[in-house]
């Protein structure tokens, strides 16, 4: 098949998260089954800064990228023109085409270019509703769910969804369930052997024998990372040799963090690294006893999923889309929000060397039989031939 991936931003722009690690795999595996792959994307490389990728046109692991000038960004939709034209002049080369996210001019393009009527998968990305927005986003998203969003997922040969959260996003908005297909994002256990960069890691931030709890994704008000801190604060008075590392992307919660802080006296426990590359990214994992993702929203948490598939036991809130961790028995589930239950959970792991041991030894076992790209891609690959019938 010719297959052609849309997303508003591709890798290596992975400070955008979870969508560019999971539509990058996804086409790695499909190129691995001789399928050919392109990409559109725009030529954003960093979600905290206005940083271009400068070469629009490259062949990454097979996969045949166009990285379309992004000319602005409204309300965190990226507008790329000169995608238009691409769609126009190369769509029909296409046998099925796959949308990544929900709310992007990347999809209002295909789909009013689509003459040819080639179809369409669309992953939203745990992004179809939000639990808590601002009254112009508010706004701005009923005028385009109104006039086009509802289109182009009526419209869709199927819905991919990441877990039983989602489907039940979709549900609750009128969309039949036969339309929909569960199929969770994955790791490749090949990806994650590289961890040469560790030493570095640990010289550059100062790290030395301390026991270190690891927060790693964009740093946003919803993820959780404010009780985080203030659980570390607690921790850190019971536990001298221990260091807290926040690495990832300000997404315009940065200045809070460090003021929580600087009002807690943790400047010298508490690392904030900015955006790391994928192989910074290994070595973080690869440094830490434990792993905390205790959001509040979550279409997907391939965090915990990586931190797994590294062997490191986790943490995370007790949001639907992350009961994968319990069904593994690699963590620990505290309540969003909830400072003393989050301090004393990372207390227990790094305290209790054998279960932590043990929960690393079981979020490998786990990850790597029911949630490997191998098996993900083949069942997404099934809906792109169903597509076609």
């Amino acid at each position: 098949m010719n297959i052609l991936q849309i997303s508003k931003y591709f890798y290596p722009a992975v400070s955008f998260g979870g969508p560019v690690i999971s539509t990058y795999s996804l086409s790695k595996y499909l190129v691995s089954r001789g399928h050919k792959v392109v990409v559109y994307t725009t030529d954003a490389s960093d979600i905290s800064s206005n940083a271009k990728i400068a070469r629009k046109h490259q062949i990454i692991d097979g996969i045949e990228v166009y990285y379309f000038p992004n000319i602005a960004k409204i309300y965190d939709v990226f507008i790329s023109p000169g995608i238009i034209q691409a769609l126009r002049k190369n769509l029909k080369d296409f046998d099925v085409a796959h949308l990544h996210e929900y709310r992007t001019f990347q999809n209002f393009a295909f789909y009013n270019v689509n003459k040819n009527r080639v179809p369409y998968v669309l992953s939203c990305h745990g992004e179809y509703t939000y639990r808590t927005e601002s009254w112009d986003w508010s706004v701005l998203r009923r005028i385009y769910e109104a006039g086009f969003g509802q289109k182009l997922v009526n419209n869709a040969s199927k819905l991919h969804a990441l877990s039983e959260f989602e489907v039940n996003q979709y549900l609750a908005s009128g969309i039949r369930r036969e339309k929909i297909e569960i199929i969770p994002n994955g790791v490749n256990p090949q990806d994650f052997l590289d961890i040469s960069l560790t030493s570095f890691f640990r010289k550059t931030y100062g790290l030395n024998e301390e026991k270190i709890v690891l927060y790693l994704g964009r740093l946003h008000k919803e993820k959780g990372i404010d009780t985080l801190v203030r659980s570390f604060a607690l921790l850190s008075k019971k536990m001298e040799a221990v260091k807290l590392v926040i690495a990832g992307p300000d997404d315009d919660f940065l200045s809070s963090l460090k003021g929580i802080v600087d009002e807690l006296n943790l400047i010298d426990k508490v690392i904030f690294t900015g955006s790391l590359n994928r192989k910074q990214v290994l070595a973080a994992y690869n440094c830490a006893n434990v792993v905390v993702y205790a959001s509040f929203h979550e279409g997907f948490g391939i965090v915990p999923l990586e931190a797994a598939i590294m062997g490191r036991p986790v943490v995370v809130s007790d949001v639907p889309a992350m009961d994968f961790v319990k069904k593994g028995n690699f963590g620990l589930i505290v309540k969003y929000g909830n400072v003393s239950q989050l301090s004393e959970a990372l207390e227990r792991l790094l305290t209790n060397l054998e279960l932590s041991r043990e929960m690393g030894e079981n979020g490998k076992k786990f990850a790597s039989e029911h949630y490997s790209w191998a098996e993900t891609g083949r069942r997404i690959e099934d809906i792109y031939h169903h597509s076609l019938n």
